[in-house]
Order: structure tokens, then sequence, then C-alpha cells
């Protein structure tokens, strides 16, 4: 079976209860696939994830290791690369489900295309609003928007990465010496959101990175009611206020760290004019950071005196005209023309077949019709409404099914800490 050329690495910290949800999940869907369990918990939850890989050996196949909480999380998932033996390899949390067929599905396109170096699917966010109750109001089912890379040139695909970017990047199955390369080019740095630019590019540099139609994961998210994400133990990922500024050029070794990981990426490509290319690449990621940044912090602004109040607000003006020009200027880009014309088929595909109203009768939570069209708008299509997967005419109904029942069975798990 494909199922059997893949590794799964499951990067946990602090997380035993979740962890124990996880490992149950594999093995009541057969995913017999090797699993590295790279682990970075305190004393006490150590020796709790000891106890669940011996609880789970029995059926599924766990490599353990152990590092100490301080253990940046990218030297972590490094010395897990390093272990993988299989053609390709999966990185996931420890609070996430993978489907079997659809990774099968990857595999095997990735076998049938050797112009690809990672392959992914359709991805889910599962968040509960609330203490459990009747029906679903308590708890929200929604995809997360990401998109495929398949340009021919490199630097082309490296032009496509999206900010921010993890968003897209940890759930794929990538091939694994494109992998270990990417992480060799990030080793011992710091692990933030930037870094994520480079592990990208270098997979980019390598191949494409298809999109295939299926429903590949279902990730717990954070929601108001309850988060797991432990901002302290990512202190460089996340930063102190989660936003793109700390993440990035408040770091004191952001620039730094730019230039020598650009150089990083080309070092480990045969034949190139390292300098130029190196310069190049740093060029693509000052100016994706740069739009951005812009476009959602006006930074500009600082630029005029306290008294220049038309001034400012026609900059303002200019700068959210730009946003709307950029859709048809960069259309195959994050937020291009090629996006909204994904929506518009699918929501016409859905009024069409009457589907979109169906859903709108059955959907048993408030902003019925925002969330409907922020589904198609992700993702083309309802197929992947909690009302719908839940239906047995989906072909996804059995292995979504159990996944439901999993995370219903423990929504909210306990977060350990040393407090």
């Amino acid at each position: 079976m494909s199922i059997d050329k893949l590794t799964i690495i499951i990067p946990t910290i602090n997380r035993s209860t979740m962890l124990d949800r996880t490992l149950s999940y594999y093995m009541k869907a057969g995913i017999y696939s090797k699993i590295i369990l790279a682990d970075s918990s305190n004393k006490s939850l150590k020796a709790k994830n000891k106890n669940l890989v011996s609880k789970y050996s029995t059926h599924l196949d766990i490599e353990y290791f152990h590092v100490s909480e301080e253990t940046d999380v990218g030297d972590k998932i490094f010395v897990a690369c390093e272990m993988v033996k299989t053609p390709y390899v999966l990185m996931i949390g420890d609070d996430d489900f993978v489907l079997k067929s659809s990774a099968s599905k990857i595999i095997r396109g990735l076998e049938n295309d050797k112009e690809l170096a990672a392959g992914y699917g359709q991805r889910l966010g599962i968040a509960a609003l609330s203490q459990s109750t009747k029906g679903t109001r308590w708890m929200s089912l929604f995809p997360w928007y990401d998109m495929q890379i398949i340009n021919k040139d490199p630097l082309d695909r490296i032009r496509h990465i999206p900010v921010p970017s993890w968003q897209q990047y940890p759930y794929a199955i990538f091939r694994t010496h494109v992998m270990k390369k990417a992480y060799q080019v990030t080793n011992g740095f710091k692990s933030t959101q930037y870094i994520d630019f480079f592990i990208n590019a270098t997979i980019l540099f390598h191949g494409k990175w298809k999109k295939f139609d299926c429903l590949f994961t279902v990730c717990n998210a954070d929601s108001s009611y309850y988060t797991l994400r432990d901002r302290s133990s990512f202190p460089y990922y996340w930063g102190k206020k989660g936003n793109i500024i700390s993440q990035t050029m408040s770091q004191p070794f952001w620039s730094e760290y730019v230039i020598k990981l650009s150089k990083n990426v080309v070092d480990l490509l045969p034949k190139s004019d390292s300098d130029d290319l190196a310069r190049e690449i740093r060029d693509i990621y000052y100016a994706i950071n740069n739009r951005y940044i812009e476009h959602h912090y006006i930074f500009s602004r600082s630029l005029f005196n306290s008294n220049q109040w038309l001034s400012l607000k026609i900059n303002t003006f200019i700068v959210r005209l730009t946003r709307i020009l950029y859709i048809f200027l960069l259309p195959d880009k994050n937020g291009g023309v090629s996006s909204y014309w994904v929506f518009f088929r699918g929501l016409l595909k859905e009024t069409v077949t009457l589907r979109l109203f169906k859903n709108l009768y059955n959907q048993d939570k408030s902003n019925k019709i925002k969330n409907l069209l922020i589904s198609i708008r992700r993702t083309g299509t309802l197929d992947y409404e909690l009302v719908n997967l839940l239906s047995p005419s989906s072909a996804y109904y059995k292995e979504f099914s159990l996944i439901f029942k999993v995370w219903k069975s423990n929504p909210t798990p306990k977060v350990y800490t040393n407090k």
C-alpha cells in the first residue's frame, strides 16, 4: 500500500491528552505508517507520553525521542527529518487528523508526477465555541484557504509563497529528500514565521506544490472559548502579539537571518550563480512582506505630519485602491482574481443545484449565509460543510465520521503547563 511509503512526524510539547486522542484515531483508522514522535515536554509529561507510546505500540509503529523544553521547534523537526527512511513524509500537529484515503491518493500522485515536490488536499479547521450541547451550534467546522503552486519556473513558484505561509506549509506530503534539504537550510536558526519562507523556497526550488481534489486533514482550531496555542512555547515564531510585525522585522536578528538563509537555499542547488540568486530570493521575500504589511497596516501613514489630514486620507484611499488593483495585476497569486473566479463558479453551481438553500435550511449555527459563502469562496464547493460530510452520500462519510467521533469525545483537552 502507498501509505506504507509514508512517515508521519508529530511534534508535541506538554499536550499528553491531545496526543492520546490523536494516536487513538490513527489506531482506529488503520493508519499504520511509521510515526516519529518528537517530544519536548516537561519531565512529568514526558513520562505520560512514554506510557502512551507503550500503550499504542501494539498497533502503531512509533519511534520516540525526547529533547529539552528549551529546544527550538525547528531543531526538533530537523532531528526528526533525519530519522525518516521512507520516500515520503508528513509533518502534522498532535491535535490534527489526516485521512488515510487522501494520503494514499497524494502519494500516488507524487509517484506519477516527478515534477511535484509536495502534495496536499483540502484542510478543515474544527473548533469548540462553548461547552458541548445538543446539535452543532457549540462547534465550528470551516475550510482553510490555501493555494497550489505549480508554475514551471522555480523563482515564479517562490513568488507565490503566501504571507503568512504557515497556513500552507505544514499540511502536505513531501518527498523526504526535499524536506530534509529544507530543514538543513534552517537548522540552527530560531524558528520564526519568516523562516517558513525559506523552508518553502527550498521546497519550491525542487518542484511544484500541488493541491489534490480531496479532504486531506481536519485540524483543531482555536476559538474565544478554547485555545491550545501556547505562545511561550514558540516565542520567536508567534511573537508577543502574534502579528506579522512581531514575527519579522521586530526580531533583533531578522536582517542577519534573511541574508544567511537566502544564501543557504542556493548553496544546496547544483550549478547556480549563488550571489545573484540569493539576492533575487531576498528581493522576492522583501516584496511579498512589504506588500502584505502596507496593505494590512498602512505603514506609510507614519510619513505624514500631524496637520496633513487630507493627505493622509488620500494616501489611505490609494493604498486600499491598490489592494483591488493587485487582484487583477497578480491574478494567480494569493487573493488574485483566479480565486474570485472559483467563488463565482462555485456559487453558481451550488445555487442551480439548490444545495445552497438546502444547506441554509439544515445549518444549525448563526451567520448561516456568511459561513456558506466563505466555504464557497475558499473551496468552490459546499462538499466540506458539516451537514454534507456527515451524510452517507459524502465520499468522506466513513473517514470523517470517525474523526468527528474522536474529536467530539474530547473537544477541549486539558493543556498541561508548569504553573
